[in-house]
Parts: structure tokens; sequence; C-alpha cells
């Protein structure tokens, strides 16, 4: 019995640290920024507004910056136009990145029972500064929609250079022609400064 309880107080203990255990160093209330002038264009068309009397007064359109905020419940996402677009996120700290994690809505949460406008295949860099265009391949994954909302992508091959900028660039995703949802982006790793 206390085996059990013993796992169960670990798998809660992980759970209430951010799913994962471990620091996101992309996390913006830890000091993650997004670099905006380095990021696709914002999709617009058909999104909430706050109107009175019937006039709308402005649309309501999630930011980059949500992409390294916490929420992941139907909306809380970044969409971009289209399904190959990138971001560049400053992290908190230059680290040795080890892995990253995407974590998107779960399918039974959205009215329409799917994620079409999910990531499909991606690939990460790490950058020397904001203004560096090409980059280090850290990585080329896939997030698979029918799998867990929450995966794992470890740095390939082991790097022994640290970053403060990582550029995530969507090649496509699982089949919504308009544009792309991106929910929240973890970097993990170890910090060198």
């Amino acid at each position: 019995m206390k085996a059990v309880h013993d796992n169960v107080s670990a798998a809660l203990d992980k759970f209430s640290a951010d799913k994962t255990g471990k620091a996101d160093f992309a996390l913006e209330s830890a000091g993650g920024s997004v670099i905006d002038s380095r990021c696709s264009p914002t999709y617009i068309s058909g999104s909430t507004y706050m109107s009175v009397y019937g006039l709308r007064l402005w649309s309501i359109v999630n930011s980059p910056r949500t992409l390294i905020q916490p929420g992941v419940l139907p909306g809380e996402c970044w969409a971009f136009q289209g399904s190959n677009g990138s971001v560049v996120i400053k992290l908190a700290n230059t680290i040795q990145i080890t892995e990253f994690a995407y974590e998107h809505v779960r399918s039974n949460l959205t009215t329409n029972g799917g994620v079409k406008s999910a990531p499909k295949e991606f690939s990460v860099y790490g950058l020397a500064d904001e203004t560096d265009e090409e980059g280090t391949l850290l990585g080329s994954y896939q997030y698979f929609s029918e799998e867990s909302p929450l995966q794992f992508f470890p740095v390939q091959p082991k790097v022994s250079h640290s970053y403060r900028y990582v550029q995530v660039q969507i090649q496509n995703n699982h089949g919504h022609q308009d544009y792309t949802c991106l929910y929240r982006f973890r970097v993990h790793g170890e910090a060198t400064d």
C-alpha cells in the first residue's frame, strides 16, 4: 500500500511541477520572451472581438507570447497563417539544451473533437543571438496528434554549445488549411551562466 501511495505522490508532485518536473527556460514568467520581429504573421480572421451595442471595437488575438505561457485550454494558443511558420524565443538563461517539449490541447476538449491545426513536423535551431539567420540545427521532430498532448523531443545529436535563443520552425500541421495553432513550447537543459 505504501508503494502505491508513494507512486501516486510522485506523480502528483510531477504534475504540479509544470507536468514535467523540469525547469522550463522558455517560460515567460521565469524570464523567457518572444522576439516579436522574428515571428510569422499572426492569424486574425475569425478571431474573438469585443463589441458595445453591437459595434465591433477591437479583436482579441493571442500573440506569440502565448506559446511560452502555461495555459493549454481550447483557444489558449497562438495561431499563425498557413501551415509553415516560425518563432524565435529568448530563454531565461544561456543553457546547455537537452530537450524540448511541446504540449497541445487535448482533442477531447475541442468543440470539433480534432486537432488538425496542431503542428506536425518541426525543427529547432540554437541561435548565437536574436539576429542569427542560420543557427545550428538541434533537431527535427514530429508531433503525433493521436498520442499524449505533452511530448518530449531530445536534442539530436547532443550539442556542446550553450544557447540563449532558439528558433522553432514549423514545416506543416495536421491538415488545417488556414492556420496552425501553437499552445505550449518548453525548453529544458542546464544553465551555464
